[in-house]
């Protein structure tokens, strides 16, 4: 599989477009609502938090997460303001410093601070109902010895657990790969809604023992969220992905989760079940949203690293399609868990018990 050429229009008008279709499309207003009140009431224009005081567990600092827009230039920001330590005193000038994280930093171990690129995809910041507030977090020095170019800060945006609870373990993103899951959350709003198809999660997971890296993973949408049609919309949606009763769609997540005790990942042989049970036709479906979230990788500068179908013989026992990507000139070896991660014009099948389902997505991908 290789990079799609951009699509037409430039990334504002992609936006633009998507802002006349989206009556949620609350950027601004909520970034108002966030100024408007103290940091610890602010909510979105759902209602929902968007920002609160956290104290930040290795340094004992506290810290907000802010969303700031450049009037002038459009470039939106991610800063952090930090205030006090263990001891209760505050940060140099005695007020709460501001060190901005740019969510549009070009991709690049070497790039300035001061050089920011136009933030690809401004909905991705409005936090959806449903979402926890964001916040900052320190990695630990283990954590950060493992890719000393990851920034100090990372965004947390906590999700739901599979009964919809919210969840107790976080999903870390750097300012990197904020910028490329903000314009997947723009991109997700045609292709995924196209695919009948809604976001499991789109930020950093350790799915790879220790090792982290940055991932969307899509399920089929929960009952909460009933698929609709999309504007335009013409192919019909594969009844596996879709149908009420299907166990995974009912469910709307993956029950495979990793045996803390003995390591070993089981599965719910349902869901196995329903992955198997894909057509070609699915696949093909399937693959037709990979390559949507392919130009999107294209735009925001990133290589596709590989297109699987996630199974329980990873580290972490979760199942489903996963799409991976990183950072150009970056380098990608081989994980914790014994296995090589591919280049972006390969697709790798891990999972032994859905066989054919791996020549199916294979024989998907090579289609014209």
């Amino acid at each position: 599989m290789s990079l799609s050429p951009p699509e037409k229009g430039s990334p504002a008008e992609y936006l633009e477009r998507g802002a006349a279709a989206n009556p949620r499309w609350a950027l601004r207003e909520n970034l108002a609502r966030f100024y408007a009140a103290p940091p610890e009431v602010a909510t979105s224009a759902d209602g929902v938090p968007i920002a609160r005081w956290t104290v930040d567990e290795v340094s004992g600092r506290e810290a907000r997460t802010a969303w700031r827009v450049d009037e002038l230039s459009g470039y939106v920001y991610l800063e952090s303001l930090e205030r006090g330590d263990r001891t209760g005193k505050l940060s140099p000038g005695s007020e709460p410093v501001a060190s901005p994280c740019i969510a549009g930093c070009p991709l690049s171990s070497e790039a300035a601070p001061t050089d920011p690129v136009p933030m690809l995809a401004a909905p991705g910041l409005a936090i959806p109902a449903g979402y926890g507030p964001p916040r900052v977090l320190r990695f630990a020095s283990a954590r950060a010895n493992l890719y000393p170019y990851l920034p100090q800060a990372a965004l947390i945006l906590p999700v739901g657990d599979k009964h919809g609870r919210p969840a107790t373990w976080p999903l870390e993103a750097t300012a990197e790969t904020l910028l490329l899951s903000a314009y997947l959350e723009s991109l997700a709003r045609e292709a995924l809604h196209w695919g009948g198809l809604e976001i499991f999660h789109n930020l950093g997971h350790e799915a790879f023992g220790s090792q982290e890296h940055p991932h969307l993973q899509v399920v089929p949408r929960p009952a909460s969220l009933p698929w609709q049609p999309a504007p335009g919309l013409t192919r019909p949606v594969p009844t596996a992905l879709r149908d009420p009763a299907n166990e995974l769609a009912r469910r709307g997540r993956f029950t495979a989760r990793l045996n803390r005790g003995t390591g070993d990942p089981w599965i719910d042989p349902g869901d196995l079940e329903c992955w198997a049970a894909l057509s070609f036709e699915d696949c093909l479906h399937l693959a037709e949203l990979w390559r949507r979230i392919d130009r999107a990788y294209a735009l925001a500068g990133c290589h596709h690293l590989n297109a699987l179908f996630h199974a329980p013989d990873f580290r972490d026992g979760s199942a489903g399609p996963l799409v991976a990507f990183a950072p150009r000139e970056r380098g990608w070896g081989r994980g914790r868990a014994g296995f090589e991660l591919l280049h972006r014009d390969r697709v790798w099948v891990t999972a032994r018990p859905v066989e054919a389902l791996g020549e199916h997505f294979r024989r998907a991908l090579a289609a014209p």
